[in-house]
């Protein structure tokens, strides 16, 4: 598989979104967050990295393709010390990247960058099913009604149309 990967920089930290494959072979997107230098460089040697799970790069998606205000995963990493979070503010995403002991990694993320972070997304779901990005981002913009209200941005249904009718 190519290396795929986009940087997503902020004052005090740097955040990057990488094609990776999970341990079982399985095609996912790696997190790898550095804190920035002195210099103006970031310190990728001392990075806190982690693996979504296949199961959380849907919810992913639907946040950066703005059907759902946030998400989180926790408990990651052989001590499930790693968490990540995204949430969408007005101007922007924005980007936590944490491990217990280390400094937060944080960044806002632009509308430039969450295109490319939403390409790689779709890409990676695309592999790991077996069909392609636009097959993707259907069943995304199809199942955005689960949800429920509080994710949901799109204003979709967030409750059944059809009404509970009772047997006799």
């Amino acid at each position: 598989m190519e290396h795929w990967a986009w940087h997503v920089y902020g004052k005090t930290a740097a955040i990057s979104f990488e094609a990776e494959v999970t341990r079982k072979n399985q095609p996912t997107v790696g997190v790898h967050g550095a804190v920035a230098t002195a210099d103006g460089s970031h310190d990728w040697d001392n990075k806190i990295q982690m693996q979504l799970t296949p199961r959380e790069l849907p919810r992913l998606a639907a946040v950066l393709l703005g059907y759902a205000s946030h998400m989180e995963a926790r408990f990651h990493g052989d001590r499930k010390d790693k968490q990540f979070k995204i949430e969408r503010q007005p101007q922007n995403l924005y980007v936590i990247l944490q491990q217990a002991g280390l400094p937060v990694r944080a960044v806002p993320m632009p509308f430039e960058d969450a295109v490319f972070v939403s390409q790689l997304v779709l890409r990676q779901l695309a592999r790991f099913s077996g069909t392609n990005p636009a097959a993707v981002l259907a069943a995304i913009q199809g199942n955005t009604e689960l949800l429920g209200h509080a994710h949901n941005t799109r204003g979709a249904p967030t409750a059944s149309p059809f009404k509970r009718t009772e047997h006799l």
